[in-house]
């Protein structure tokens, strides 16, 4: 099965806000249309067997444009079973759910509670239950997961600040990479950020976003206005 974001019930649908999911079905070479509420926000999407889940606005205030991290904004996570077609809703929170992830039983997301406050959520869709992950309360954009391991950008070491070239207090923006078992439920910084200088009395460090865990291994990215650089490293569990 392959889903997309589909825009074709978006009246004027250049650069829209909004979206419906649809999937093609490769052993039927059916399309199929998944969402009646044309409400799916922008780059939210992610599969794992079965279950699609996204980040949904239909519960949004009424805005025509809204920055990503705007906390009253209010979108939930969504998720939709193949097998059953069945949509049911994950969230209930009063305020922005986005970014899902979801491996197997387990769907993480980032819950947003003011511009740059936000923390890492998990929800075991056996259980029914909703667990926060993260504790340093600068969670910094969408956190992945395969199998036990979430991982997440956090930028707590600079108080929500990922830009590196925003100075606040001194200091530029900086992010690191954090890592939790589903197992013990403890956070654990997989990668530091390192001070790069310090120019006309500012300190410089690292701004490392965007991880991905599969399997063994994860990639994230040192971010740069220019000449940003993706590493892999191999996870040593015990």
């Amino acid at each position: 099965t392959i889903i997309w974001l589909d825009a074709r019930h978006v009246e004027g649908y250049h650069n829209p806000d909004i979206f419906d999911i649809y999937a093609y079905d490769l052993k039927t070479n059916q399309e199929t249309r998944l969402t009646s509420s044309t409400s799916v926000e922008n780059n939210f999407l992610n599969i794992s067997g079965n279950i699609i889940v996204w980040s949904d606005n239909r519960h949004a205030i009424k805005v025509k444009t809204h920055p990503g991290n705007e906390p009253n904004y209010n979108n939930e996570i969504y998720a939709y079973d193949l097998i059953t077609n069945k949509e049911y809703r994950i969230t209930d929170y009063d305020g922005n759910d986005h970014y899902p992830a979801i491996d197997g039983n387990h769907i993480v997301w980032l819950r947003q509670f003011s511009l740059n406050e936000a923390e890492i959520f998990l929800y075991d869709l056996e259980k029914k239950q909703e667990t926060q992950i993260s504790k340093g309360r600068y969670a910094a954009y969408g956190p992945s997961i395969s199998g036990d391991v979430i991982v997440w950008a956090d930028a707590r070491i600079s108080h929500g600040n990922t830009s590196g070239d925003l100075i606040l207090n001194g200091q530029s923006g900086a992010a690191e990479i954090y890592l939790c078992t589903i197992g013990n439920k403890k956070e654990t910084m997989l990668v530091p950020s390192e001070i790069e200088g310090e120019y006309s009395g500012a300190v410089f460090r690292r701004v490392l976003l965007n991880p991905v865990a599969y399997g063994d291994f994860i990639v994230y990215t040192h971010a740069s206005e220019i000449g940003s650089i993706t590493y892999a490293m191999k996870l040593e569990m015990e």
